[in-house]
C-alpha cells in the first residue's frame, strides 16, 4: 500500500512538473521589427482573461511603435490576440479564423508537425516541424525549449526558431510570419525583452533597450558616411558604408530584391540583371541609417 501511494505521488509530481507557464500577470514582450523603410518595435502586453468558445483565454494587446524614412514616428494598434494554455497537453493555442490553432506544443517530439497561420488579414498558412528539444536556463529557471523550422514550400512559419516556455519565440516574433511568398511583409521580428510579475526582465541582446524605437544614432552629415553611386547605374552600383552594415535593395513596389552585409567600407554590387527602373536602397547598422534611390538604366 505504501509503495502504491509513493508511485501515485511520483506520477502526480511528474505531471505537475511538466506544466508550463503562459502569459501570467504582468507579462510584457518587446519585439524588434524592421520592414523596408519602416522600423521600430512591437510591444505585446497581457491585459486580462476572457472566455472564447468556452476557453479561458489570455488577451494579448499588440502595439507597434515605428519610425519611417520620411521622419515620421507612428503608433499603430495591431489589435488583440487570444491565446490559452492547455495544462493537460502543454499546448499554447491561438484563436484564428474562429477556431483555435496550435501555436507552441511543449510536449512535442522531434519530427512532430502542425499548421500555423500568420496575420489575421490573410488565410495563408504553413507547416512547422520540431527539429530538437531541450532546456534553457534563464533567470536561474530551467525552462522547456523546442527548436522548430518550417516545411519547405510553406508561406507562413519561422525560418529557424527557439521557443522557450513562458517566453515563446526568443529569436523571432511570437506569432508566425511570412517566410516566403510575400517579401518583407511581417508584423514583428526577434524578441528584445520579456518580463512578468514573477520573472525579472530578460534581455536577449537584440537591442540595448526594450522600448527604444531604434538603436540607430542620427547623424547630421549622414551623406558623408554613406554614399550610393553612380546614379543612374548600368552595370555596377557602389555603396560606401561602414563595415557590417546591412544593405537591402527593393523595387519601387517595396518587394525585396537583394539583401547582404558589407564586408568592407566600399561595396560593389552588380545590378546588370535588374530590369530598368527606380530602386530603393536601405543601408543600416548600429550607428547609421539611410534610405536612398537609384535608377537602373
Amino acid at each position: 500500500m505504501k509503495k502504491l501511494v509513493l508511485i501515485i505521488a511520483f506520477i502526480i509530481l511528474a505531471n505537475s512538473a511538466k506544466t508550463q507557464t503562459w502569459a501570467p500577470t504582468g507579462a510584457i514582450w518587446y519585439y524588434t521589427f524592421n520592414q523596408m523603410l519602416y522600423y521600430g518595435y512591437v510591444k505585446i502586453v497581457y491585459t486580462r482573461d476572457t472566455t472564447v468558445i468556452s476557453k479561458r483565454c489570455k488577451v494579448l494587446q499588440k502595439t507597434q511603435f515605428g519610425y519611417s524614412y520620411l521622419g515620421v514616428y507612428d503608433t499603430v494598434n495591431l489589435g488583440n490576440e487570444f491565446t490559452y494554455l492547455d495544462s493537460t497537453s502543454n499546448i499554447v493555442y491561438r484563436f484564428f479564423d474562429n477556431k483555435f490553432d496550435t501555436l507552441y506544443n511543449f510536449n512535442a517530439l522531434i519530427g512532430d508537425k502542425w499548421r500555423v497561420h500568420g496575420m489575421h488579414n490573410t488565410t495563408d498558412s504553413g507547416i512547422v516541424v520540431v527539429d530538437s528539444i531541450g532546456k534553457k536556463i534563464i533567470n536561474s529557471d530551467t525552462l522547456q525549449a523546442i527548436f522548430m523550422s518550417t516545411v519547405t514550400g510553406s508561406c507562413i512559419g519561422w525560418s529557424s526558431v527557439e521557443v522557450v516556455e513562458r517566453l515563446g519565440c526568443i529569436n523571432d516574433y511570437m506569432f508566425p510570419n511570412y517566410i516566403s511568398c510575400v517579401a518583407d511583409l511581417s508584423e514583428g521580428g526577434p524578441l528584445r525583452c520579456y518580463t512578468d510579475d514573477n520573472f525579472p526582465i530578460y534581455m536577449t541582446g537584440e537591442s540595448a533597450h526594450c522600448d527604444f524605437i531604434t538603436s540607430i544614432v542620427s547623424y547630421k552629415n549622414i551623406n558623408d558616411i554613406i554614399e550610393i553611386y553612380p546614379n543612374p547605374a548600368t552595370d555596377n552600383l557602389i555603396i560606401e558604408a561602414p563595415q557590417n552594415a546591412i544593405i537591402e535593395i527593393a523595387n519601387i513596389q517595396g518587394q525585396l530584391i537583394k539583401t547582404f552585409t558589407t564586408k568592407s567600407a566600399k561595396t560593389n554590387i552588380n545590378v546588370s540583371a535588374l530590369p530598368s527602373g527606380v530602386y530603393v536602397v536601405q543601408v543600416k547598422s548600429e550607428k547609421v541609417y539611410k534610405v536612398g534611390r537609384f535608377v537602373k538604366e
